[in-house]
């Protein structure tokens, strides 16, 4: 099997001025399987969905060609922004920031299908900092994921092998028997202390 990888990423940082900084990072991946078969399909072992790419003339019909599918956990497009602020004092300095990661969507097998698809979506955190003058200790109040948004970071099903209506006279009746996410902590909150000796 033969692979081609190729991306680009960005790195942005800004100052406007000495106690405001804004980052912003972009990456895109492209990913590309050249070469790949002949594989069977343990979420589709008889290749009944109908996006499954059999291989022509093989006596196997359960085995499919994966040229043109992308690599799993690849995710095409992903944009970080963060914007921090700090105030000082003579006691120390209070810093807030805000970030947020935007991810597109990304396939979590080979074998591209929608139930291996997870979507979309943008991820929001924000953190207090308090340093003390010295920089022997650090408070950190933190909020992550504030919009309490579902981000899948894993997914997968299967189908009834032989459910009647599924094959190529019929494929749009192929549904699947069971479908499962892994998806990302909902909106967390807590406290930090560091202490530096």
């Amino acid at each position: 099997p033969k692979s081609e990888i190729a991306g680009i990423e960005l790195e942005t940082m800004w100052n406007p001025w000495s106690s405001l900084q804004i980052m912003a990072n972009y990456s895109y991946l492209y990913t590309n399987i050249k070469d790949a078969c002949c594989f069977q399909d343990p979420q589709d072992p008889r290749a009944e969905d109908r996006e499954a790419t059999r291989v022509p003339g093989s006596t196997n019909t359960t085995v499919q060609d994966l040229a043109g599918n992308q690599l799993p956990f690849a995710t095409p497009h992903r944009f970080t922004l963060n914007a921090n602020y700090t105030f000082d004092f003579d006691a120390g300095s209070l810093t807030p920031s805000a970030s947020a990661v935007y991810k597109s969507e990304t396939y979590f097998s080979v074998f591209n299908r929608y139930y291996n698809l997870g979507k979309a979506g943008t991820q929001f955190d924000a953190r207090l900092i308090w340093r003390d003058a010295n920089d022997a200790y650090s408070i950190i109040g933190f909020i992550r994921n504030i919009s309490d948004q579902t981000i899948v970071e894993g997914a997968s099903g299967s189908f009834v092998p032989g459910t009647t209506g599924c094959g190529t006279t019929n494929p749009a009746g192929c549904r699947p028997l069971n479908r499962s996410w892994q998806i990302n902590p909902p909106r967390t909150y807590g406290v930090e202390f560091q202490y530096r000796f």
